[in-house]
């Protein structure tokens, strides 16, 4: 499928996801980024048997990282966009050549939910569309209380019943593993760093990054249901973990 076919059914299937109202469950508690002021954010169509929504981000012209549970059939990858329900010139429509969920990613617990899509053809980078740097093997976690930034499309409650297409953003605080794991009553584990509950990402920003510093630390990879509920933490997959794996792949690939 070439570029335009590609561009006309991505649009297509973001028609079909406004319609249906599934541009939900998104930042929680934050406000509208200023336009293409995160020119890494991708966001993902997804095709399955009903077409969803994640989020992503360019970390090198030719490879996105989101979660592994953002697989599916087909995948669309949109760059250098803002209001998702709008033409913009910027935005670039990019076929998924294909997908890297992590081997030993657990539907069951989330364990390991880090995927890389190798892109059909390189994105074309300018200063709508830029990679974002990673978090290095070993390279320590942002303290607890540090402040980091989440950003993402969706709605602005937890209910999902205020549909918005502009990028949304929010400031969260960084929650230690031990606390956010008693919080959790287990489950959290050295590849997972967590934030604040209250605040944050929700369902359709599943795969958006967790940026601390100018890098990105995690990937948005669960909450509670609804989103918002006091005392659970949001929980992110640990970039630094990955790093190996994440090497191998790309340079396989």
């Amino acid at each position: 499928m070439g570029f335009l076919q590609s561009l006309a059914a991505a649009l297509s299937l973001l028609s079909s996801l406004s319609s249906a109202g599934l541009f939900r469950d998104g930042i929680i508690g934050g406000h509208e980024a200023q336009p293409h002021s995160r020119p890494y954010m991708a966001y993902l169509v997804v095709q399955r048997d009903k077409v969803a929504g994640c989020g992503g981000f360019l970390i090198r012209e030719d490879f996105v990282v989101t979660a592994a549970h953002c697989a599916g059939r087909k995948l669309y990858v949109l760059l250098g966009a803002h209001a998702l329900k709008k033409q913009e010139s910027s935005r670039q429509v990019l076929d998924v050549q294909k997908q890297f969920p992590h081997e030993d990613y657990s539907e069951e617990n989330l364990e390991n939910d880090i995927m890389l899509l190798k892109l059909q053809t390189n994105a074309t980078l300018n200063q709508f569309v830029e990679p974002l740097a990673l978090a290095q093997e070993g390279e320590e976690d942002p303290r607890e209380r540090a402040q980091c930034l989440v950003s993402g499309w969706g709605s602005a409650d937890a209910d999902g019943e205020n549909h918005l297409s502009e990028l949304q953003e929010v400031n969260v605080t960084v929650v230690g593993r031990k606390r956010c794991d008693r919080d959790w009553r287990g489950g959290i584990t050295d590849n997972m760093i967590c934030t604040q509950a209250r605040r944050g990402p929700c369902v359709g920003d599943s795969g958006s990054p967790l940026v601390c510093g100018g890098k990105a630390y995690g990937i948005v990879s669960f909450s509670t249901n609804p989103c918002n509920l006091r005392g659970f933490p949001h929980v992110y997959t640990r970039i630094s973990t990955y790093q190996p794996w994440i090497s191998k792949i790309i340079s396989a690939n």
